[in-house]
């Protein structure tokens, strides 16, 4: 099953944006709005989509494209399971952090 999530803006001109969400994906977004003191999935998310496109740097295909394709040979290094749990401890982190960076 899956729930339908609308962002609205307070903007008459503006389309709205639909998403489809599963339950679980939806719960969990909501106990995300809710820790980071939104009163709302709809805040939470355009709060993280507005975030994403005001602090992201913007590439171009003609950027992206060698970046992309100069990584294929690597680096690379070794990684075991202590080290993805760093890193999902360290992206937890940063995510409880809140929008722009701000613990809410």
């Amino acid at each position: 099953m899956s729930a339908r999530i609308t962002v609205c803006y307070n903007v008459s001109d503006m389309p709205a944006l639909t998403l489809q969400l599963s339950d679980e994906i939806r719960t969990r977004a909501a106990a995300r709005a809710t820790e980071n003191g939104f009163d709302s999935v709809e805040a939470y998310v355009q709060a993280l989509l507005l975030d994403d496109v005001t602090t992201a740097p913007v590439l171009s295909d003609d950027q992206l494209e060698p970046l992309l394709l100069g990584r294929l040979d690597g680096p690379f290094v070794d990684a075991d399971q202590d080290d993805f749990r760093r890193m999902r401890q360290k992206l937890e982190a940063e995510l409880d952090e809140g929008p722009s960076g701000t613990r809410t």
